[in-house]
């Protein structure tokens, strides 16, 4: 069986009025360049930390966080982790990992941006 090459996908999406797009757009890409040049505030990413590891906790207890878990065992060989190495890779992300990362993958521009815009009727 061939797969697909793995690519990194980042979506933002948002529910506005049509005349607010292009300013919230400009945020978005305004906060991606601040990321890469600005080391997030600690008290953000341990909010963000805290709510990964309940989110896991909760999906834990789901099926399709296990078949998920299983097929990317089973096709990608993808290695399945226990609570506590899950919570302790998430607990042990920095801020300055996170402005390293974002220089990584941000500095390819593949960019879909799409606007979708409300019928009208004549």
């Amino acid at each position: 069986m061939r797969l697909p090459n793995s690519n990194f996908a980042l979506e933002v999406s948002f529910d506005s009025n049509l005349e607010k797009a292009d300013k919230l757009l400009k945020i978005i890409y305004d906060q991606i360049d601040f990321i890469q040049k600005n080391t997030p505030a600690t008290q953000d990413i341990d909010s963000i930390k805290k709510t990964m590891i309940k989110l896991n906790r909760e999906n834990i207890n789901k099926d399709s966080f296990w078949l998920d878990t299983l097929v990317d065992n089973a096709v990608h060989k993808e290695k399945i982790i226990d609570l506590t190495t899950y919570e302790n890779a998430v607990n042990n992300i920095s801020p300055e990992d996170i402005c390293s990362y974002a220089k990584k993958i941000f500095i390819a521009h593949d960019v879909v941006e799409v606007v979708m815009k409300p019928l009208v009727k004549q």
